[in-house]
C-alpha cells in the first residue's frame, strides 16, 4: 500500500514446480519474455527424463510397508 493512496498494488508472480515437487523457478511480473518460461520448463522437462528421481522421506516410508 502506497502513502499516497489507499490503492494496493499486486504484481503477478508465476511459481515453477519441477516434477519432484521442489521449487525450481520464480517468474516476478508480466515483463518477462514468455520464451524463457517454456525454455525454462522444457529443460526442466528433458533433464528430469534423464536423471534417476531419488526417494524422498514418503518413498522411504511407504516402502517399509511394502
Amino acid at each position: 500500500m502506497t502513502a499516497d493512496s489507499d490503492m494496493m498494488m499486486h504484481g503477478a508472480v508465476t511459481h515453477v514446480v519441477d516434477i519432484g515437487g521442489r521449487f525450481a523457478a520464480k517468474f516476478h511480473g508480466m515483463d518477462f519474455k514468455n520464451v524463457n518460461l517454456i525454455l525454462y520448463v522444457s529443460e526442466l522437462i528433458n533433464n528430469a527424463q534423464h536423471r534417476r528421481r531419488e526417494p524422498n522421506w514418503w518413498d522411504r516410508l511407504t516402502g517399509v510397508f511394502q
